[in-house]
């Protein structure tokens, strides 16, 4: 497993934390905000390293589609918001 960078950390923490008081992922424009990041271009190259680290996913065009699939410390995650069958 690839570890993640400093801000990589961050940049998930906030994703986490929005989605644990609000119980649904951000947007795009609260991510930015959440995250302090000034322009969406930080966003999707953020979201691309987690996304190819095996951290997150999320569905280009989508506009709450971003899902944690582990924690900071690579333990896979199941968050309220998601729906599990079986």
């Amino acid at each position: 497993m690839r570890e993640l960078t400093k801000r990589q950390k961050e940049y998930l923490i906030c994703i986490m934390d929005f989605i644990e008081k609000f119980s649904y992922p951000p947007t795009w424009s609260e991510l930015a905000a959440h995250a302090g990041i000034k322009n969406f271009d930080g966003n999707n190259y953020s979201l691309a390293a987690l996304e190819a680290k095996g951290y997150v996913t999320w569905m280009r065009g989508g506009k709450r589609s971003i899902r944690v699939l582990k924690d900071i410390h690579g333990r896979k995650v199941r968050l309220a918001y998601e729906v599990v069958n079986g």
